[in-house]
């Protein structure tokens, strides 16, 4: 019996630990030769998202806020591997510049508060039927849930911390 177990301890060390799924699946498998294509051409299989609070109910509508939300995104979409950002605050600066006759120079972060809040509510207002944004902003406006600590905590002018949702 002790022989089995130090057998079975013995290969402890081969095992890996990941979620790449598609490996799973033989090269042979249309799906797997899809998925690979996928990735090696388009955006891939894989995404993060991160819980970005904002510090206070109805936070996320402050310009500090989505100031630092946005250099952070810019941060992220200049890592080695990243093919997409999709932040909140692209967003808000799309309807920024919409709101100013589609000029090029307002695609940029409300400078007010309530302006922020107001184009928050009709981008809302906007979207499809059973279509909303609790997947991505928490019911009281509280912070996104989208984005890593290690920026947040390297020298960040916005005290405040990424905790990953989930990895997929």
């Amino acid at each position: 019996m002790l022989g089995v177990v130090v057998f079975l301890v013995a290969f402890v060390p081969n095992n890996e630990l990941n979620d790449e799924f598609v490996k799973y699946f033989d090269e042979s498998i249309q799906f797997r030769l899809d998925t690979d294509y996928t990735t090696d051409h388009l955006t891939g299989m894989y995404h993060i998202s991160y819980s970005v609070p904002a510090g206070a109910s109805g936070g996320i509508g402050a310009p500090e806020y989505l100031e630092t939300l946005d250099a952070f995104a810019e941060w992220y979409r200049s890592q080695p591997n990243v093919k997409h950002v999709g932040t909140f605050t692209d967003v808000m600066k799309r309807i920024n510049k919409n709101m100013h006759n589609d000029e090029p120079a307002w695609y940029r972060i409300p400078d007010r508060r309530d302006l922020a809040a107001q184009y928050l509510l009709l981008y809302e207002m906007s979207l499809p039927y059973g279509l909303d944004l609790n997947n991505q902003i928490n019911v009281d406006r509280y912070g996104l849930a989208n984005r890593p600590d290690y920026w947040f905590g390297a020298g960040c002018r916005f005290p405040i911390t990424a905790t990953p949702v989930n990895e997929i």
